[in-house]
């Protein structure tokens, strides 16, 4: 084989893991609830969900704003950042969220602002009639014996209170009994860091573990009969 042809293996084993680790879904992207579920092997990715429509929204900045269609396809613009009652009174709740060099006002005035569906003196609190539904992807790291994977889980909304780990999206509920983030999964050169050993030979096959090319915890080398 020449090396035209080995140089387009190696490009489309480099473009093949980048797609794998690399997250495909857009922030606002709608799917249903049962599509969400259905999610394996994607990282850092998380949604909003309400009734049985959810949107993807972004991972490293917790926009306390969220857009939903109703089942009319209309938009609606929902206030994800709830506050505990005690929080509320005794004058704790931000009253705006800051990130990437902006602000964003969390003050409602009606209960239908809010995806927790309950408002109290212009904060959004948890309620426990309805509660916001967020999904997480839960990562599960290499072992000796299987490579990474991931599945989607939903439940509680980061900083909500919670008593068990199963109630929380990120299926981590803290000491202080608030759901903690989920932030596991791949390192940013996990996949793309490996070394790739090709020997062609002539008049020999070359048999090729894909099973290794994916798990990039090793150098993956083919070796001839």
């Amino acid at each position: 084989m020449g090396k035209k042809y080995s140089t387009i293996i190696v490009i489309y084993i480099f473009v093949f893991l980048y797609i794998k680790i690399c997250k495909t879904y857009e922030v606002n992207e709608v799917l249903s609830k049962e599509d969400v579920l259905k999610i394996t092997d994607e990282y850092y990715i998380s949604f909003y969900c309400k009734n049985d429509t959810c949107v993807a929204v972004d991972k490293i900045f917790n926009n306390p704003l969220v857009e939903i269609p109703d089942k009319k396809g209309n938009i609606i613009t929902y206030i994800t950042y709830t506050c505990t009652y005690d929080n509320i009174k005794s004058g704790k709740c931000p009253k705006e969220i800051c990130g990437y060099g902006s602000c964003t006002s969390i003050k409602c005035t009606t209960d239908s602002q809010c995806l927790s569906n309950k408002c109290i003196d212009n904060f959004c609190v948890f309620n426990k009639e309805t509660p916001i539904v967020h999904c997480d992807n839960i990562y599960t790291p290499d072992t000796l014996f299987s490579s990474r994977s991931s599945y989607m889980y939903c439940g509680k909304p980061y900083s909500e209170p919670c008593e068990i780990d199963d109630e929380c999206s990120s299926r981590k509920c803290s000491i202080n009994k608030t759901c903690n983030s989920q932030t596991q999964g791949p390192s940013d050169s996990e996949g793309t860091s490996f070394i790739l050993g090709i020997i062609y030979h002539k008049d020999k096959k070359c048999k090729i573990n894909l099973q290794s090319l994916l798990d990039t915890r090793i150098n993956n080398w083919c070796h001839f009969e």
